[in-house]
């Protein structure tokens, strides 16, 4: 957290989870180049400048998606089954 402090109660975002995962990803196999430049997300305007290239990696990897009407819901809160599909894919893409 910025005040340098680990933050193990707090809520994360769909943009906190989706940074996680590319860091770990990237810990595995290395950096990766999203070849893309540009979001295809609705949202885009509320994306946090430190999680923008994250968000790129993550969706040209196709491991983490918006949602159906078009959004990413970059500051909503992330759920139960968006942390299990990041830890899946992540273990899929390990293998």
């Amino acid at each position: 957290m910025s005040d340098n402090s680990f933050g193990a109660d707090t809520i994360i975002t769909r943009a906190e989870m989706t940074t996680m995962f590319i860091r770990a990803y990237e810990l595995v196999h290395g950096k990766v180049n999203s070849g893309i430049l540009e979001l295809p997300y609705k949202d885009n305007s509320q994306l946090p400048s430190w999680a923008k290239e994250s968000v790129l990696k993550a969706t040209s990897l196709k491991k983490i998606n918006g949602f159906t009407d078009g959004t990413f819901g970059l500051l909503i809160q992330a759920k139960y089954s968006d942390g299990i599909t990041v830890i899946s894919g992540l273990w899929t893409l390990s293998k």
